[in-house]
């Protein structure tokens, strides 16, 4: 075993050890009633034999929700187990980064890459913590980077089927993802012809790559085909979703250099980083010192402005050093920085902190390439030839022991047991209160099998209750929502419980701005049964009342 390939091994035993470190105090902190509560609510109904898109409404690609489908099934009804799940995607992305970087640059600069993804583990907390679409889709992507770079270097049919079906794959689980890593291959295999005999034509190099990805796609379709879901799926992740994402989340990238607002609670919440966030919710404070708005505004033109800033000096610093390299390693080094590049548009049409969470770990990949080439600018000598390797090192443990502080300070924001069959996690008193509360109240009104419907972002007691939505809207993906269907189902349901959120989540309007007849008719049709009061916020039980025409 060549000296290389021992760092490459060990490296990677250090980093999967520093991922799992970083993550054990906080894996199980939270149920994000969101976010989280779709995709459990959304597996739990595929599991129960209904179809996505022609049952169960989303604009997302249907990769993430039968994969979580399947973790129920393999391991039960729990949101431990997804914390597991993307406990382990956490790991594979880490290694990824460290694999990347190791083939472009040296030892100690490619350390940097997964120390860095780590610290934003710590930093999104929870973003990062929950399983999701866009965090699957990056491991999927990042792994078909490096198939990429593997088949231009071997050019054989073994690796060309293994990158289409990756990169199906991908955009199998987000589409704006899927599409960007098939432009990335796309560009790589023209710009860089591989060096194995008799595998220089470009449509013998892409012909095994084209195939193998449409033919998983047309499995993907064939299967909606017969469920009789084709034109749903097609409407609801090419047609609707564009639009609609582009009207509820049209959010850019906040100044860089330019006054942040200080009173606006919603620029507060969507682009101030979430740990930096959690410590004004709490009322921490950072380092020994409470957080003030220039802190804030400092936080967030870091993590916004670094990743912007390897993108711009990785093109720059590849041209300058072009001569330095070896040929391999330059190409390599391009197609990574490309990669980088474009997945970083991922971030639009709504570039919130917790979408630069998933679009910035390519940009590290970019950030270790240029400090790589600036130090071979000029070479060192004599003693100063160790200051860089230090230098990185030390950044890379920094980066590191920062994440493990933080997550450690993360776990005591959430030290109450929710103590649920399908939830082991640890939240809040308050949501404590409000989940116990609320499942008491559905336990009260709609015995086991019976529906109930849920207003508006909480569909995480779908799960919690394991009770059924007569509807296939949650209101948590925009896009293509019919009031009047889930009137007419609530109606012809009889629907008896409902669980009402009057706090909208801050990103989207007021609920009776969005669901103006929804609204009107909850209102006629329920009556407030109880309040369930938790610490600094309620939810309100509604019962159908007896009779009365809809209004």
């Amino acid at each position: 075993m060549g000296r290389r390939a021992r760092v490459g091994i060990a490296g990677a035993l250090l980093v999967a050890g520093a991922a799992l470190w970083v993550q054990l105090p906080i894996h199980n902190r939270t149920a994000i009633p969101m976010d989280e509560g779709h995709l459990a609510a959304a597996a739990s109904r595929l599991l129960e034999g209904e179809v996505l898109y022609r049952d169960v409404h989303t604009g997302i690609a249907p990769g993430i929700y039968y994969g979580t489908a399947l973790l129920f099934r393999l391991a039960g009804p729990d949101l431990l187990v997804t914390r597991f799940a993307q406990t382990a995607v956490n790991v594979v992305v880490a290694l990824l980064l460290w694999a990347l970087a190791l083939r472009v640059v040296r030892a100690h600069w490619a350390a940097l890459a997964p120390a860095l993804y780590l610290l934003v583990l710590a930093v999104a907390f929870p973003v990062l913590s929950m399983l999701n679409y866009s965090s699957v889709a990056l491991l999927l992507g990042l792994a078909s980077l490096l198939l990429l770079l593997l088949h231009g270097e071997r050019g054989s049919v073994v690796s060309g089927v293994a990158l289409g079906t990756l990169l199906a794959a991908t955009a199998l689980t987000k589409q704006n993802y899927g599409a960007l890593c098939l432009v990335v291959a796309g560009i790589t295999l023209a710009w860089n012809r591989p060096r194995a005999e008799g595998s220089r034509s470009l449509a013998r190099l892409a012909t095994p790559v084209v195939l193998s990805g449409a033919f998983v796609a047309l499995l993907c379709s064939g299967y909606f085909a017969w469920r009789g879901a084709f034109f749903d799926l097609v409407d609801s992740t090419l047609l609707s979703i564009g639009g609609a994402q582009l009207e509820s989340f049209d959010n850019p990238i906040p100044p860089l250099v330019g006054e942040h607002p200080r009173d606006d609670g919603r620029f507060i919440f969507l682009y101030t980083p979430p740990t930096l966030f959690n410590h004004i919710l709490h009322g921490g404070q950072l380092f020994g010192r409470p957080v003030t708005h220039f802190v804030r505004e400092l936080a967030i033109r870091v993590s916004y402005g670094l990743p912007l800033l390897a993108l711009a000096a990785a093109p720059l610093v590849l041209w300058l050093t072009r001569r330095r390299a070896r040929p391999e390693a330059q190409r390599e080094a391009r197609a990574i920085a490309l990669f980088a590049a474009l997945f970083f548009l991922g971030i639009f049409p709504s570039a919130i902190w917790s979408h630069l969470a998933f679009v910035a770990a390519p940009a590290f990949l970019a950030l270790v390439i240029a400090c790589d080439r600036l130090e071979s600018l000029r070479p060192p000598r004599g003693g100063s030839r160790f200051a860089a390797p230090a230098g990185a090192l030390l950044l890379s443990v920094a980066a590191v022991a920062a994440s493990a502080r933080t997550a450690s300070t993360a776990k005591t924001w959430f030290p109450q047991p929710l103590d649920l069959p399908r939830a082991r996690l640890f939240v809040t008193p308050n949501f404590e209160k409000l989940y116990h509360g609320a499942l008491r109240f559905i336990d009260g009104c709609a015995p086991p099998g019976a529906a109930i419907f849920v207003a508006p972002d909480l569909p995480i007691l779908y799960f919690l209750a394991d009770r059924v939505n007569p509807t296939p809207y949650d209101l948590t993906i925009p896009g293509n929502v019919d009031e009047d269907v889930i009137v007419d189902r609530l109606e012809a349901d009889r629907t008896h419980c409902v669980v009402y959120n009057p706090r909208m989540y801050p990103e989207f309007p007021p609920f009776a701005e969005l669901f103006p007849r929804l609204e009107r008719y909850l209102q006629t049709r329920y009556d407030r049964a109880e309040v369930i009061a938790g610490e600094g916020s309620e939810w309100h039980g509604l019962v159908r009342k007896e009779a009365g025409p809809e209004r």
